[in-house]
């Protein structure tokens, strides 16, 4: 029997308190809801978000389609164990972590069949298994019509009781004495300031990828949440490790193996060939080209500190200052730029979700652990099922013995950190400006062949940093993060040992 929403409580105007706070409504933040609500009705939960509707890489991606891993025998969970924890280094992993997940998919794929998602299916209806980026075992399944999903996930939460507070955009956690008490935005049509209170808090706003001026994160998600956590001390993990894809200008996807494929030429900018306009793949990466086009296929993210993502490094070394690779092809020039899709770091979370700060939780991309430098295609849909579920009942636990702060005392904390978050034109050309910086010197680890661009960029993040503008600090904070470079010596000693066998081919 379906189970009437407990509001939250209005205390006074623009103050919310519930028991258990969820901020964001994907795949992670809706299962940890259905699950805190499920373990104790008598507690309040309330899911916060900008948007009425899907949003975010969940359940607003170009695909209309997710995959899940699905490791059901003991071999395929050693197996998966194995490439997760080969595909994370040099990445920070808990093994604990990748355990947890294999030993609990089957249970949490099971409980997605109640919701009757749109499995693909074989000719003898049977649910078709595929293999996921990274992987030649073919053990993930697939499900379609992303608004459906997002429809039958938000059904269960409802009928579990869970309260829903539409339009309010989150813009920090609030912290006194080494421990959340609640959260806070504003409210998107008035721009007036929400406070919200509450026992413990789920995290779930998404990655990092909207920071970056072109990104295939789905609408509606601000990438704000790294600096949310970064500003609230939290202790975050493999951060600039996020997942880029090749794309088209219109976002359309394109594997590097193709685009620097037989007789293709990639033209080069002036600043790294000044005196020549072609160069020719091969001539460029030598024997080991084909070896690496066959590596590059089997995934669509370029991985982190993997031998085929010189192939990557290419491209990127011919980057043109609007940011687009130039391939020509007998077919006539593609022009093709890196898209940032999704993150693989955030907040470090023990095997309940739980962040270095006391009462609060972290999942989907907001948590990190169970993922490391790359991760398995279909591995992030399964650990929002997985640890988001495991995240809802450890805030349950949490918040069945926590106090609520007292309203006097909260209230002060939050007139303390409520300022300059008014969207002024000057704060929204800083963020479009950050964006750009990202996308032209921040791609894969620091894009190659653009000189001091990301050393100057990191200064001027670090200045923005400080900014008495909300939305502009938040995002300089988790630009610091994903800028940073990731060491990756081998892709930088792989151009330097090649570069002089390169005899580019004239236009």
């Amino acid at each position: 029997m379906p189970v009437t929403p407990r509001p939250a409580t209005l205390w006074p105007p623009n103050h919310v308190t519930t028991d258990i706070l969820v901020l964001g409504s994907g795949l992670a933040g809706l299962r940890a809801a259905w699950a805190a609500a499920e373990a104790n009705p008598s507690l309040t939960v309330t899911v916060v978000r900008a948007e009425a509707g899907p949003t975010g890489s969940s359940f607003a991606n170009r695909n209309n389609a997710l995959g899940i891993q699905l490791p059901d025998t003991d071999a395929r969970r050693a197996a998966f164990c194995a490439e997760v924890l080969a595909l994370g280094d040099p990445g920070l992993m808990d093994p604990a972590l990748v355990a947890i997940l294999a030993e609990e998919a089957e249970a949490r794929v099971r409980e997605l069949s109640t919701l009757d998602l749109r499995f693909r299916q074989t000719d003898r209806g049977a649910r078709a298994r595929f293999p996921g980026c990274g992987s030649l075992e073919a053990r993930a399944l697939i499900f379609d019509d992303l608004l459906d999903a997002f429809n039958q996930f938000y059904s269960k939460t409802i009928s579990c009781g869970v309260a829903f507070l539409n339009g309010v955009e989150i813009l920090g956690i609030l912290t006194n004495d080494g421990a959340a008490w609640g959260a806070w935005g504003v409210e998107m049509t008035t721009g007036e300031p929400m406070a919200l209170r509450g026992r413990a808090v789920i995290m779930a706003l998404g990655g990092p990828a909207p920071l970056f001026a072109r990104h295939q994160a789905g609408r509606g998600s601000s990438g704000l949440g790294l600096g949310m956590l970064a500003d609230a001390g939290v202790l975050t993990a493999n951060e600039p490790y996020l997942q880029f894809m090749w794309g088209r200008e219109n976002g359309a996807f394109l594997t590097p193996a193709r685009l620097l494929g037989p007789g293709n030429r990639l033209m080069m900018p002036e600043s790294v060939l000044p005196d020549a306009s072609l160069l020719d793949p091969s001539e460029a990466v030598g024997q080991a080209l084909n070896e690496l086009r066959a590596a590059r296929a089997l995934h669509c993210p370029a991985f982190h500190h993997r031998p085929q993502a010189v192939l990557d490094r290419l491209l990127l070394r011919g980057l043109h200052p609007d940011g687009l690779a130039r391939v020509i092809t007998p077919g006539g020039e593609i022009r093709a730029g890196l898209f940032a899709h999704a993150g693989n770091g955030g907040a470090v979370v023990d095997e309940h979700g739980a962040t270095t700060l006391s009462g609060l939780f972290a999942v989907g991309e907001c948590a990190t652990g169970m993922h490391g430098a790359n991760r398995l295609g279909g591995a992030m849909v399964l650990a929002t099922q997985v640890f988001g579920r495991r995240a809802g009942l450890g805030a349950t636990q949490y918040a069945a013995g926590a106090e609520l702060m007292d309203p006097a005392k909260f209230d002060q904390c939050y007139k303390e950190v409520v300022r300059h978050v008014e969207a002024s034109e000057e704060g929204r050309l800083i963020l479009q400006t950050i964006a750009h910086g990202l996308s032209l010197h921040a791609l894969f680890g620091g894009t190659p062949g653009h000189g001091d661009g990301l050393k100057a960029l990191r200064a001027d993040l670090a200045e923005l940093a400080r900014s008495s503008d909300r939305r502009v600090r938040l995002a300089a904070l988790g630009g610091l993060l994903v800028s940073r470079p990731t060491g990756d010596a081998f892709q930088a000693d792989f151009w330097q040992r090649n570069r002089t066998q390169i005899t580019p081919a004239r236009q």
